[in-house]
């Protein structure tokens, strides 16, 4: 079970193009532990996708 902050970290560096050998050494975890977290992702809920309005102009 790792924290947040680690999970954050994984997921950033993952983004960046890291291997998953590089993070884990670089994190002090395992590499099953780092490939879940990716696996997985982030699990904080989404923002709901609204619909965009856009104005009219007025003359």
């Amino acid at each position: 079970m790792v924290s947040q902050q680690i999970r954050d970290k994984v997921l950033k560096a993952h983004a960046h193009g890291y291997s998953v050998t590089e993070i884990a050494k670089w994190l002090g975890i395992t590499i099953d532990e780092t490939r879940a977290i990716i696996i997985h992702g982030d699990r904080r809920p989404r923002p709901a996708l609204k619909p965009e309005f856009i104005e009219p102009k007025l003359f």
